[in-house]
């Protein structure tokens, strides 16, 4: 999988600027057509709820297309997708010192370059790559969901409890499933469920665990289809969209063919158009008989946490312990709608000992300490312009106010302590992050299985039913 999400499996839909489908019968069409995702958003399962495709079923949103959406041009955001020299395919990740590239930001202490090529570029704590492997699992869910119905839906959504980095977070599950596992210790499953409109995520899976809160923001406004008699091709009389709506009037089989389907090619591409409404009424009816549509979500924000690292020891470099590759925690939040973009990260071989990084869609302002090996460098930080990497810019209070905790590591031993080339010792020290810092590094990082990757269950929450 690479930095971008990856379609559904199933039936086609078209993604523009890394949007990614779900999957079904289309991407979000009326039934038989074909779907398009607007720039940056993802569309649903397909087929859901649309006219003639046989009874809804809950739409599970992808989670790496908001993320997109709201995450800078600089590092990797819709506005922009780009390329950088990766930094981040060695078996172990030692930062060394920021080389000067022509990045105003290096004066300042960090590397934009740096850190978009190490959690916005192919590599293992590449945040699009993380994110989508959670998006391949939704896929094959929604794929599910369409082939029949699921008694674990009908159940109320049961909560249980995630202890990311020091956080306490509810999360809530209907449905459960057993993916494989590559080792014993390998949890290998996942679990899900929607309450109150919000759906949740929680994946124990291989070398990483995801968690993740994808919650709607607003709605389109409701539409009135007209009221006039099938035209005798599953087309409204009229034949025509909603007034102008960006979603579909979900009454033509072939998704208004003489238009632009789902407006994706359009000017402006309808950025913050996430679902279409596949052409279901407020009332569940079919959509030609003059009921107005309830709407559909203008955008999602995203809450996200990461562990990575799990299955080093065996799977990984030359498999001479867990921190032999790259070996830490992300935490993300993203909205879309406010073009607001937040990530903090702590690890062993991430590059960063701890750091974390806010935009605003305009500027992005980072914090960090590089890590040295034995060693974590004095915090440096950066202030660039959102649409590139190398035009400083101006940080005020309020972009350098982080939402999200900071994080960083805490002194740890490892055989691989000491760096490349040096011989292995159980006894070396993994040096505590200079970010934040003192009694504010937090994250433990010693390949136990009470340490800080390991945030939630590792199986099914009581009375989540399989799917």
């Amino acid at each position: 999988m690479g930095s971008s999400a990856t379609a559904g499996a199933g039936g086609a839909g078209a993604g523009s600027s890394g949007a990614a489908t779900g999957a079904g019968s289309s991407g979000a069409a009326a039934s038989g057509g074909t779907g398009a995702a607007a720039s940056g958003t993802a569309s649903g399962a397909g087929g859901s709820g649309a006219s003639g495709g046989g009874g809804a079923v809950p739409v599970y949103p992808l989670v790496t297309p908001p993320v997109r959406a709201a995450a800078p041009a600089a590092f990797g955001g819709t506005g922009a997708i780009q390329t950088f020299a990766s930094l981040g395919t060695g078996a172990l990740l030692y930062a060394s010192p920021p080389v000067s590239d022509g990045d105003a930001s290096t004066a300042e202490g960090l590397s934009a370059a740096d850190i978009a090529s190490r959690f916005f570029n192919s590599g293992p704590t590449d945040i699009y790559f993380i994110l989508g492997s959670i998006d391949s699992q939704i896929g094959t869910i929604n794929t599910q969901l369409q082939n029949g119905a699921q008694p674990c839906l009908g159940q109320a959504a049961v909560p249980y409890t995630i202890t990311p980095f020091g956080e306490t977070v509810t999360l809530y599950a209907q449905c459960s499933q057993f993916v494989g596992s590559l080792t014993p210790a390998d949890p290998g499953f996942l679990q899900f469920g929607q309450k109150d409109g919000v759906t949740y995520y929680y994946a124990a899976v291989g070398v990483e665990w995801v968690a993740a809160i994808v919650t709607p923001v607003g709605t389109t406004a409701g539409t009135s289809h007209d009221a006039g008699t099938d035209g005798g091709n599953g087309a409204e009389s009229g034949a025509v969209d909603d007034g102008g709506s960006a979603v579909d009037d979900g009454g033509s089989a072939v998704d208004d063919a003489t238009s632009t389907v789902d407006d994706g090619g359009s000017t402006g591409n309808d950025a913050t158009i996430t679902l279409d409404d596949g052409g279901i009424d407020a009332d569940g009816a079919a959509a030609n008989g003059g009921v107005a549509d309830a709407g559909s979500p203008v955008a999602y924000t995203v809450h996200a946490w990461s562990s990575i690292g799990f299955t080093n020891a065996t799977n990984c470099g030359d498999m001479s312990g867990f921190d032999d590759c790259s070996y830490g925690v992300i935490e993300l939040s993203a909205d879309p709608s406010t073009q607001t973009f937040e990530m903090s990260v702590a690890g062993i071989g991430f590059g960063y000992c701890g750091a974390q990084i806010k935009s605003d869609g305009s500027v992005v302002f980072g914090a960090g300490s590089i890590d040295m090996g034995t060693t974590c460098n004095a915090t440096g930080t950066l202030c660039i312009e959102a649409s590139d990497l190398s035009t400083p810019a101006t940080c005020d209070a309020s972009i350098m106010s982080f939402a999200l905790p900071a994080l960083g590591r805490v002194p740890s031993t490892g055989p691989n302590a000491g760096g490349p080339g040096v011989p292995h010792d159980a006894g070396a020290e993994w040096a505590p992050s200079a970010y934040p810092g003192g009694s504010a590094d937090t994250i433990v990082l010693d390949g136990t299985s009470t340490d800080s990757l390991h945030f939630g269950p590792t199986a099914p929450s009581p009375g989540v039913t399989p799917l």
